[in-house]
């Protein structure tokens, strides 16, 4: 792993992006992965145009998991549903920069099968 890309990766852990759930959210979904025991909770607000004006989660488990939570709720800020409905995995691990495993996958794409649970 180049060392910028572990340092952003350690950075965005101590410091998580759109931590903690909304409490007036239109959507919410909860989800683990039993293999690990990664746990995440995305909360999503949507206006009456169906875009995304407000994004929380919560979550415990490894570093994979909440920084793929953290990346993810922001990019997902104000889009409509119908751009949610079309981001796809592959768009999510570019986000990180990182050359993850198949285990590891499963952990970083945990808010996004969150997303896709709520969504789709």
């Amino acid at each position: 792993m180049d060392y910028d890309v572990q340092e952003q990766v350690l950075d965005l852990y101590r410091n998580p992006l759109n931590k903690g759930l909304l409490k007036n959210a239109t959507l919410q979904y909860k989800i683990d992965n039993p293999l690990c025991g990664d746990q995440v909770e995305l909360t999503v607000k949507l206006d009456e145009n169906d875009t995304v004006v407000a994004v929380g989660w919560e979550g415990n488990g490894c570093s994979i998991s909440q920084i793929g939570a953290s990346l993810l709720t922001n990019y997902i800020k104000n889009k409509s549903r119908e751009e949610l409905k079309k981001i796809t995995s592959d768009e999510v691990i570019q986000m990180t920069g990182l050359n993850l495993n198949p285990t590891r996958l499963r952990c970083l794409l945990l808010a996004f099968t969150a997303l896709q649970k709520i969504f789709l």
